[in-house]
């Protein structure tokens, strides 16, 4: 059986799951030692067990061995480590065909470390240099038959002081075809569930064109907040709909600009979330204790028509985008209000389960997305003041996802900023210098269509837990993360598995 499906049971049902490694023994008589140790440790029904393996196949023979009797004898799930030190490819192909003749499903696939007396790791003639080369190989050569795992490093590797690159190179990995994470040994667990945290967000992080809730791509004002949003959604809340302040941009500006020219726009920061009871709470209860409050509104409404506000009208119309034109009244486009936004409610959650049902209902996907839409909130919050910038919103909710979770603002996953350095030029041009839309918003009454939109990047969340990262922006129709577990990970989100002492 695959290791993988063996620890997703083991998560479905709730339980711990514990693995055992072994060396192979330099002795025949540690050999007899380590299978009669076997036999023992067989009643403390570890989920698989692993074989290390030498440098160069220099114990190939043995770990080959000990994996079939392991596995045959003793009826343990067993993983065979296989290394890419003084490993050219022909060895590769004879390992992975033995250990397909044996039954061995499971590969743990490594570096390696340089051979004895070598001071630094070199690839050698016909190998492979990296273990991404080798978990790519497995996948070409023997498709989906071998369940692949790869090492993780929560401190960080040895030969690497970026760990934000280790990350990268994590998610290099995954996307090659491995399944589940092995980590270093650690003693921090702190240090090892913030590390889960920035790995799940960077692994899990997938480029996309549209969501269920905006068939359309976003608009080019969502650069301008991307990495606002981004933290927004790493840190669980969940955004659809959003604009940035404007004050006073002329009619004909690129990117906020609207009506004809000469004249001038506005609009106060909104963002529209879907965030958990919990954050909600903690949100409501930052507004009571702020002293700037005043001048920032909130609806929130759940699937059940729980409708919570902290407006003293909450039916009085609330302008968030306005222009002003020559020879033309005040222009007011855009408006929360409550009316329209409890009709959007039951389209927005309606959606939810569209999504869900594109999926088994069996399917961790399927459980998580039900999970999220009948529990939590769809907000919709403003601040009035439009020459606050946009992360004053932001932060306010950063801060009531951290009274949640506990982990402080400043630790928020800095994930996306690597990709939207590098997105500007596939990003399409604005159609035209002079707008004649205004910003639309679902939930809002408006007297326009949005304009065309740009490109969004969204995240998958593992199953029954807070999501990962991020997506962007949404003047037009929206943006939030994705929810699937199957979607922007490969089949499934890979698991991590812990080591400590």
């Amino acid at each position: 059986m695959k290791v993988i499906d063996k620890l997703r049971r083991a998560h479905e049902q709730g339980r711990q799951a514990w693995s055992f490694e072994y060396f192979p023994p330099k002795t025949q008589q540690g050999v007899l030692n380590l299978y009669d140790r076997l036999e023992r440790m067989y009643a403390l029904a570890p989920e698989f067990i692993d074989v290390t393996w030498g440098a160069g196949g220099t114990t190939a023979d043995l770990t080959m061995d000990i994996c079939h009797v392991a596995q045959a004898v003793y009826g343990l799930e067993t993983c065979m480590h296989l290394t890419c030190t003084n490993m050219p490819r022909d060895k590769i192909d004879a390992a992975l065909k033995q250990a397909r003749d044996i039954g061995i499903q499971n590969i743990l696939a490594l570096r390696g470390d340089p051979p004895r007396g070598q001071a630094e790791w070199t690839a050698c003639d016909n190998g492979f240099a990296y273990a991404v080369d080798l978990v790519k190989y497995i996948r070409e050569v023997h498709g989906d038959w071998f369940c692949i795992g790869v090492a993780g490093y929560p401190e960080g590797h040895l030969e690497n002081p970026d760990k934000e690159a280790d990350l990268r190179h994590l998610k290099a990995k995954i996307d090659a075809g491995a399944d589940y994470i092995v980590t270093q040994m650690f003693y921090d667990v702190d240090l090892f569930l913030n590390w889960v945290r920035r790995c799940r967000a960077i692994v899990c992080r997938g480029k996309i064109s549209a969501l269920p809730w905006s068939d359309q791509p976003l608009a080019p004002e969502s650069r301008t907040i991307a990495s606002l949003l981004a933290q927004l959604n790493a840190r669980g809340c969940l955004t659809i709909n959003s604009q940035p302040p404007v004050n006073g941009a002329p009619s004909t500006d690129a990117v906020h600009g609207w009506g004809p020219r000469g004249g001038y726009v506005y609009q106060k920061a909104y963002l529209e979330v879907f965030v958990s009871p919990q954050v909600l709470d903690a949100l409501a209860n930052r507004l009571a204790t702020t002293p700037d409050a005043e001048f920032v509104s909130f609806h929130a409404i759940n699937r059940a028509g729980d409708l919570r506000t902290n407006e003293a009208d909450p039916n009085s119309p609330n302008a968030v985008t306005w222009g002003v034109f020559p020879g033309k009244e005040i222009v007011q486009p855009t408006i929360v209000d409550l009316t329209s936004f409890m009709a959007w409610k039951d389209e927005a959650f309606e959606l939810w389960t569209q999504w869900r049902n594109v999926y088994p209902a069996s399917s961790p996907a399927y459980t998580n997305i039900d999970r999220v839409a009948s529990d939590w909130y769809l907000v919709t919050i403003v601040h009035n003041d439009f020459h606050q910038p946009e992360s004053v919103l932001v932060n306010l909710l950063l801060a009531a996802a951290a009274d949640v979770d506990g982990v402080p603002v400043e630790k928020t996953p800095s994930i996306v900023e690597d990709l939207l350095a590098s997105e500007p030029a596939s990003v399409p041009e604005v159609a035209s210098s002079t707008p004649s839309s205004p910003p639309a918003a679902n939930g809002i009454k408006k007297s326009a269509s949005g304009a065309p939109a740009e490109t969004a990047v969204a995240p998958a969340i593992e199953p029954a837990s807070r999501p990962a990262t991020a997506a962007s922006k949404a003047t037009t129709n929206g943006v939030a993360t994705k929810l699937s577990t199957v979607s922007a990970c490969s089949p499934a989100a890979p698991a991590v598995t812990a080591v400590s002492s």
